[in-house]
C-alpha cells in the first residue's frame, strides 16, 4: 500500500485586512506536480457600516485559475466594531473545495474580498488524488 502524503496549512494569529475591493491572500499552501483534492475555510467579517458586496475564493498562484468561490453580501457591522472596540467572531466560516491538476511547482490560495473588512482562521489541506482509483 503507498503511503499518503496530506498538505495542510492555517493561520489561526491575527485578522487579516481586507480594503476597496482588492483580492488578499489569507492563506497559501505549495504543491508538488499532481492531481490534488482542495478544502479550504475562512471567516470573513463586514467592519463597515453599510452592508457589502464579498467574495472568497480558492485559486492556484501560477495560472490564477479559480477552483471555487462564494460571492455573499455581508450585512453591516454593528456600531462597537465600526469603531474598532470589538471584532465579530459569530460567521460560520466559508467552505471551499475541488480537484486541480498541478503541472508544476505552485501554490493554492485563499483570496477573500470586500470594501472594509476582515478575514480570520484560514485553513488549506490537500489530499493527493493521483493514486485514488473509483
Amino acid at each position: 500500500m503507498e503511503r499518503i502524503t496530506v498538505a495542510h496549512t492555517r493561520d489561526d494569529t491575527a485578522l487579516v485586512s481586507l480594503d476597496g475591493f482588492a483580492e488578499t491572500i489569507v492563506v497559501s499552501l505549495a504543491l508538488r506536480p499532481g492531481n490534488w483534492i482542495v478544502l479550504g475555510r475562512t471567516s470573513i467579517y463586514n467592519r463597515d457600516s453599510d452592508s457589502q458586496n464579498a467574495s472568497i475564493a480558492l485559486r492556484t498562484r501560477r495560472d490564477l485559475l479559480v477552483i471555487d468561490r462564494v460571492d455573499v453580501s455581508l450585512p453591516r457591522a454593528p456600531t462597537s466594531a465600526i469603531h474598532g472596540e470589538e471584532h465579530i467572531f459569530d460567521r460560520d466560516p466559508f467552505l471551499l473545495q475541488g480537484v486541480v491538476s498541478i503541472r508544476s511547482e505552485d501554490a493554492v490560495d485563499i483570496i477573500c474580498a470586500t470594501y472594509r473588512g476582515s478575514a480570520s482562521l484560514p485553513v488549506l489541506i490537500a489530499f493527493p488524488a493521483d493514486t485514488l482509483s473509483p
